[in-house]
């Protein structure tokens, strides 16, 4: 059995939740990017790749962002990271 600790963060846009996991686990940190309401039939992956976020398809609609840290890595350097997503995710030029 596996131990992870998870860090959720919401971004409420107007059709759309878009839920960010951040998963630190025995092997590092992973970031899974998921919707929670989804109204209108919005598409996650091109939104993910209209703002150059780079992602592996997971199960249950979940994308699995291709960015991870060893578990040693200064969490500094992860948060800087997690914000980076949030603000690519709220970029609404791209």
């Amino acid at each position: 059995m596996s131990s992870s600790l998870i860090a959720v963060t919401d971004i409420y846009l107007d059709d759309v939740n878009i839920a960010i996991d951040s998963r630190i686990e025995l092997d590092g940190w992973k970031f899974i990017v998921f919707t929670r309401k989804n109204k209108n039939g919005f598409d996650l992956e091109k939104y993910l790749q209209a703002r150059g976020l780079q992602f592996i398809p997971q199960a249950s609609n979940k994308l699995k962002l291709d960015t991870h840290f060893d578990i040693q890595e200064k969490t500094e350097k992860v948060a800087e990271y997690i914000m980076n997503v949030i603000a690519k995710l709220l970029d609404d030029k791209a």
